[in-house]
This record gives structure tokens, C-alpha cells and sequence, in this order.
């Protein structure tokens, strides 16, 4: 019980909030990749306007066409666009409760970048709703590693 409430108070709302923000504003970033560190940039993309779309249609709580926007983006071979594409997409989801289709988004999303701690935080959000907190926990610690700051 003791756990449950630390994540219910700590962990749940601000991994909630910076899968958030990092599908939002701060989608010009740094991390580490596959090979080394590359400069993730959606700004670069040719389909940015349409990522834009996608977060503007989430922040106005319009998940079933935000959920649509995101779905054609990651049809897009662009590996930076897909990464933040597919954690946008399982953020549509968590926050549409349709849990197991935000873990796949998150888990596509960090397969193609392992160092992307806003996939691992809103996954560690997933399995905290799902009341799996050992497993919320293990995530959330996960993304705390590669982000202590």
C-alpha cells in the first residue's frame, strides 16, 4: 500500500505530464540513439505541420483524431519522426484508457530509440493505471537513469 500511494502522489503525475510536454514543445532534442548521440529533430521533418496537428488535437482532449493523425505519421519511414510519433500516438491512447495499445505504442517507440525516457515514463504511467506498480516502478526507474536531472 505504502508503494501505491508514493507513485499515486510522486511518479504518476509528473510522468504523466512529461510524456506530455515531450510530445509537445520540447520536440527538438538530444538523445542518444541506436549509434551514438543524433539530434531528434521533428522540426526538420517534412511532416511536421501534421505532428503539430496530432499534439494540438491531444492537448484538446480530441484523442480519436489525434489517435488517426499519429497512426498515418508512423506509416512514415523517418526514424526521429516515428520515435516521437509513436509516443504521441500512446499518449492519445493512455489518456483514452486503451491501455494495451498505448504499451505497444510505447514499446515501438522505444524500440527505435531505447533512450528516449518520455516512452519510458509513460509507460511506467500505463502500468501504474493497469495497478502493476512494481512494474511502473521498474520503468519509471529505467527513465529516472537516463534522465536523473
Amino acid at each position: 500500500m505504502r508503494l501505491r500511494n508514493l507513485l499515486l502522489v510522486f511518479f504518476f503525475p509528473i510522468a504523466l505530464f512529461a510524456t506530455i510536454l515531450s510530445c509537445g514543445e520540447n520536440s527538438k532534442r538530444k538523445e542518444r540513439g541506436h549509434d551514438g548521440l543524433v539530434e531528434m529533430s521533428v522540426q526538420n521533418s517534412e511532416h511536421y505541420f501534421e505532428y503539430r496537428k496530432a499534439i494540438a488535437l491531444l492537448q484538446k482532449n480530441n484523442f480519436s483524431e489525434a489517435i488517426s493523425v499519429y497512426r498515418g505519421l508512423c506509416k512514415i519511414e523517418d526514424d526521429s519522426l516515428q520515435t516521437y510519433t509513436y509516443m504521441g500516438l500512446a499518449s492519445a491512447y493512455l489518456m483514452s484508457n486503451d491501455y494495451q495499445s498505448a504499451i505497444e505504442n510505447y514499446n515501438n517507440s522505444i524500440a527505435l530509440n531505447e533512450r528516449n525516457s518520455g516512452s519510458y515514463n509513460g509507460l511506467g504511467s500505463v502500468y501504474y493505471r493497469l495497478e502493476e506498480y512494481e512494474k511502473a516502478k521498474k520503468v519509471y526507474n529505467r527513465a529516472k537513469e537516463m534522465n536523473p536531472d
